[in-house]
């Protein structure tokens, strides 16, 4: 803290966590999953990214069946690569085309007079020409309306809020991540929620809560799906990335469990294809 300030470029997304070494420099990582070491004389060293699925800031994209057990969504910023998932055949895929009876988000309704705009790259909602106003400074990032106009539910960069036909919030679910894209079920049971750390999640719209958390890596194709309750079904390999993490102290390394040295306990197909019902 007595030299200049120096702004150093090291990554594309928000800095998460920045941890000092003794002798100097630090260590760094960022919400695009980057790892990186910053030297004392401020070089910037390898950085490393770990590929998951990064969500754009797309504001849609991601298709459902009317159920919600089945869903498509992009892979990459840039929408060069796709993923389908299928609770039902418990079976992730890439870049398989797959549109019948899918659904895109709804966004226009007969019976709620909500409107979109779009100033400076930042989305605005307004009901009957009153703008819905975010708390803290959130950002709108996505939003959809229930297939019967009863209520419509809204993604931001921390938050999952949902508002009935008259723009009353209902409830409000804090999130470790931005709401990249959100889709509901026809039956207007589930809204699905797509999040900046590459998880896609399935929560019940009566309270708010999780059902379903799905994560996929968008090269190797290995995925996991769990519930809050642990229960979870994945691919061969992917059982590396769930699990519990206990800090031991400040100068050790964490432990982290994973999740397939109980497995005879938590995994469970079955009750992860009937989470929906």
């Amino acid at each position: 803290g007595r030299g200049e300030f120096v702004d150093l470029p090291v990554t594309d997304t928000s800095i998460q966590y920045i941890l000092p070494f003794k002798k100097g420099g630090v260590l760094f990582t960022s919400l695009s999953n980057a790892m990186g070491l910053v030297d004392q004389q401020g070089f910037v060293g390898k950085v490393r990214k770990y590929p998951n699925i990064v969500f754009p800031k797309c504001r849609g994209f991601m298709k459902i069946s009317p159920s919600g057990n089945l869903i498509s969504f992009p892979l990459t910023p840039e929408n060069t690569l796709n993923g389908l998932f299928s609770l039902d055949q418990l079976q992730f895929s890439i870049n398989k085309s797959e549109t019948r009876g899918l659904m895109v988000p709804k966004r226009r309704a007969s019976s709620i007079n909500l409107n979109a705009t779009l100033v400076n790259d930042v989305l605005h909602l307004a009901i009957d020409g009153r703008e819905i106003a975010m708390p803290n400074q959130e950002e709108i990032y996505c939003f959809a309306i229930a297939r019967d106009e009863r209520f419509f539910v809204v993604g931001t960069n921390s938050a999952l809020i949902l508002f009935d036909r008259s723009g009353m919030q209902r409830w409000r679910l804090v999130l470790g991540s931005p709401v990249r894209a959100i889709n509901i079920t026809e039956n207007g049971k589930f809204v699905i929620a797509a999040l900046f750390d590459g998880t896609v999640n399935w929560y019940h719209i009566t309270t708010g809560k999780s059902a379903l958390t799905l994560f996929a890596h968008a090269e190797s194709g290995e995925w996991i799906a769990w519930t809050p309750e642990y229960h979870y079904v994945a691919s061969q390999k992917a059982e590396q990335y769930l699990g519990w993490h206990k800090n031991v102290a400040l100068d050790q390394a964490a432990l982290f469990t994973p999740i397939s040295t109980l497995k005879g306990r938590f995994n469970k197909p079955a009750v992860i294809q009937k989470v929906l019902d």
